[in-house]
């Protein structure tokens, strides 16, 4: 995966138009999920679609961001789309707060929770980057997208329980990496 992210990042400093149809045509839906999921009950279709619009011009603008070393595409984007839509909810809500009937019962606030209401997008796409996959996905799928671990299993054609310990282990090394490179 990381050589095809590599030609991609090259095509994209080429400003190569069919690659970013392609990237748009392969993440839109995706990236819309993410955008969504954080407007949910404040932001508009119209504000959605400006972020995910947003996710890909900056990447047509500066494709040299994208570093295929640190991680894969589909990370990058789905990063950025989170990093743009919590930019516009607070822009929305003049100031920000996790409502409290966003929060799944059972859910407690975490560093991950932390750092996206932060805006530390730069360092958490670092740190799910040093992440093997699925590892990276399933995190990206829970706290990115909200799924419960049964539906990631589902997706990914995995045990729950595997999900479940892959999201507890993977937690654990994103805090570690995360504590790095704080300090």
């Amino acid at each position: 995966m990381l050589q095809e992210d590599k030609q991609l990042r090259d095509k994209l400093l080429r400003k190569d138009e069919k690659t970013t149809e392609f990237l748009i045509e392969k993440y839109h839906k995706l990236l819309w999920l993410i955008v969504e999921s954080t407007l949910r009950g404040v932001g508009s279709v119209e504000d959605i679609e400006e972020c995910v619009s947003d996710v890909f011009v900056r990447l047509w603008r500066k494709p040299e961001a994208f570093d295929p070393n640190r991680g894969t595409i589909k990370t990058y984007l789905s990063i950025m789309a989170k990093s743009i839509a919590l930019n516009r909810y607070k822009a929305l809500t003049k100031h920000f707060e996790v409502e409290s009937n966003r929060i799944e019962e059972g859910y407690e606030e975490d560093t991950l929770d932390i750092l996206c209401r932060e805006e530390s997008a730069g360092e958490l796409l670092d740190a799910i980057s040093n992440l093997n996959e699925p590892e990276s996905e399933i995190l990206i799928r829970r706290f990115y997208l909200g799924e419960k671990p049964s539906i990631i299993a589902a997706k990914l054609c995995m045990q729950t329980k595997d999900v479940e310990n892959r999201l507890y282990r993977g937690k654990n090394k994103l805090k570690s990496i995360l504590y790095r490179l704080e300090g």
